[in-house]
């Protein structure tokens, strides 16, 4: 399944209601689903971030500073 579909992102958000901000979603406030959409945005970043890292690494990539 895509990790960007929507089922899946409904399903992330919930994941993190539960297991980060400790509510119920069905009884979250919107500051609480806001925090557990943040916190699922955070994991997507973070993991492009360091697959980007890696293969920038295994590439030898070089950057150009201006």
């Amino acid at each position: 399944m895509d990790r960007n579909s929507p089922s899946s992102l409904i399903s992330a958000v919930d994941t993190h209601l539960l297991e980060t901000v400790g509510v119920a979603p069905a009884q979250a406030t919107p500051t609480e689903l806001m925090q557990a959409v943040a916190q699922v945005a955070r994991e997507q970043l973070s993991r492009r971030w360091v697959a980007t890292q890696r293969r920038e690494q295994d590439e030898k990539a070089r950057r150009v500073y201006y």
